[in-house]
């Protein structure tokens, strides 16, 4: 992938580059944007409702009998909340909580592989 580290990332819908590693480690994660610090969110059987608004995208992966829900709550200040588009694989911020804006390493801009997916991100 391609990112742009000055883009203006903290978007819902943005696809986002996170840094997900310990001093140690470096594990690079890619996420959409959900929400951002002040929306209100809850997830119904892997569909978020933001602000009072499920989310419908074709591209999103789900499997409603399996998915997984979580009560309404905002959005702290200074993070967002992300997920991934394969949510029954997905780990995001429906396990590990709101993502602090300080993880972002930019926004993804291109994709490069695989080839299938060449071109901007969906």
């Amino acid at each position: 992938i391609l990112r742009d580290k000055h883009a203006g990332v903290a978007k819902r819908g943005a696809i986002v580059l996170l840094d997900m590693g310990t001093p140690s480690t470096a594990d690079d994660i890619v996420k959409r944007v959900i929400a951002v610090a002040g929306d209100t969110v809850e997830v119904v059987d892997d569909v978020p409702i933001v602000n009072g608004v499920p989310e419908h995208r074709a591209d999103v992966i789900i499997v409603p009998s399996a998915g997984v829900t979580m009560p309404l709550h905002t959005v702290p200040a200074g993070t967002i909340f992300v997920m991934g588009d394969n949510r029954p694989v997905s780990l995001d911020s429906r396990f590990i909580g709101p993502i602090p804006l300080s993880k972002i390493r930019g926004k993804v801009v291109w994709i490069i592989l695989p080839l299938t997916d060449f071109g901007p991100p969906k």
